[in-house]
């Protein structure tokens, strides 16, 4: 599938890390009646991402999107990322793209990354910050 078929047809996007040590941060893009909003919540270091929602454009939604799809191959990433044994302060982070023309796009991970990590995710905070 093409990558603008791909950004056409977002209508969800979600995003969270957590750890024992850094707090957590949640973000929901969602694409609702034409409308296409961010929400974050945020606390503990990831705490300048900021609370609460934001509208975006359809240009920043879509330039986003296709960042994450070409640039990092979102639509490429494991499902499971994550090493044998018991982990005991790791981060757990996933992220899902719901479409709506196809099924969703789901990753996760249990303190293991994909190679684009520090990159994709310094991406998504950023888009995802609300500015108080």
């Amino acid at each position: 599938m093409q990558t603008s078929e791909l950004v056409e047809n977002v209508t969800c996007f979600e995003f969270s890390r957590m750890s024992y040590m850094l707090g957590s941060l949640q973000i929901k893009m969602e694409l609702k009646n034409g409308v296409r909003t961010v929400r974050t919540e945020s606390m503990m270091h990831f705490s300048d991402c900021g609370n609460g929602e934001k509208i975006v454009s359809e240009e920043e939604w879509n330039a986003f999107f296709e960042k994450l799809f070409s640039e990092f191959g979102v639509m490429e990433l494991k499902r499971m990322y994550k090493i044998d044994g018991i982990i005991m302060d790791g981060e757990y982070w996933s992220l899902s793209v719901k479409f709506a023309n196809r099924r969703a796009k789901n990753s996760e991970g249990e303190t293991v990354f994909p190679e684009c990590w520090d990159e994709l995710a310094e991406v998504i905070q950023r888009f995802a910050k609300i500015d108080t």
